[in-house]
């Protein structure tokens, strides 16, 4: 049965602008985005909310979009320093090592959150350009390319780190269309169709099959729908590098290991039991010994 899920409001700041008190510090429930959340909830309770947004200049500075899922029926945000930290990151643009990669993958309850899920998670969004277009055609002429790589294969590999990213972290991960596959087409107000074509040949077909992995194993493994993060010994700056592990509360356990530099690493990884582990981006089965 055709049906709405839900509904994502965007601006949200500018929606609830409210000119007779622009100082107010929260979310009047009767002016603005509270009463049309309110109103979405009337005509359909069990839909999902989903809000894009920042603060505006001239407004409260504790109106935050925190407070915006704390004080109105809205679900969740989209979590703009989660994409612009890992943007800079994947382009490396200027002194990109230097962000604060930590918190921008599990700092949810730092920015205010109570769960995970109040945060959505993504590399790109339709109002920018997509990593495959920005690598390939920009900054990609100033990351260097690992021995037999070709820029668009950089370019496809850091885009499928940055899902890898969006997937692997606390919230709940959002791609944005063509993203399963690489499209690279240019961000555009033109009608651009997506270039399904692209199929046709082995390495997008790879990606493709790269980022249904990561989709199952999100639904698949409840540790990685958790609220739990812990990071490793990580030294973002010298080594390029977030290790990181997530859990839950009957036993589950994933680890993850982020490489955004240029060269090839091999990383060593802690699990709490030896055995068959699945390796989701690899697609390979690994045995660990000793807890690693």
């Amino acid at each position: 049965e055709y049906h709405v899920d839900g509904f994502r409001f965007d601006w949200v700041g500018g929606v609830d602008y409210d000119s007779n008190e622009p100082m107010r510090p929260g979310f009047n429930p009767y002016h603005g985005i509270a009463a049309i959340c309110w109103a979405a909830r009337q005509a359909k309770p069990d839909c999902i909310l989903i809000g894009e947004f920042w603060q505006l200049e001239g407004t409260h500075g504790e109106k935050s979009a925190a407070r915006l899922v704390h004080e109105t029926a809205m679900d969740a945000v989209w979590n703009g320093h989660f994409h612009h930290t890992l943007d800079d990151i994947l382009n490396h643009r200027w002194e990109w090592e230097k962000k604060d990669i930590f918190r921008a993958l599990g700092g949810y309850r730092d920015m205010g959150f109570s769960t995970a899920t109040q945060v959505i998670n993504y590399s790109c969004s339709h109002d920018e350009v997509r990593p495959e277009h920005e690598i390939k055609f920009y900054s990609g002429k100033h990351i260097p390319k690992p021995k037999g790589m070709t820029l668009q294969d950089v370019a496809l590999a850091r885009a499928r780190l940055g899902l890898v990213a969006a997937f692997a972290a606390p919230g709940v991960p959002m791609i944005f269309a063509g993203q399963e596959f690489g499209d690279d087409s240019p961000r555009t107000i033109d009608f651009v169709p997506l270039q399904w074509s692209k199929l046709a040949q082995p390495k997008f077909r790879t990606h493709m099959e790269a980022v249904k992995r990561l989709i199952r194993a999100r639904r698949r493994y409840p540790a990685l729908r958790s609220d739990n993060i812990n990071f490793l010994d990580n030294h973002f700056a010298a080594e390029h590098l977030v290790r990181f592990c997530r859990w839950d509360d009957n036993g589950g356990y994933a680890v993850a290991a982020l490489n955004f530099g240029t060269e090839l690493r091999e990383i060593e990884l802690p699990v709490p039991h030896d055995g068959r582990w699945r390796d989701v981006a690899g697609n390979r089965l690994r045995r660990a010994e000793g807890g690693r």
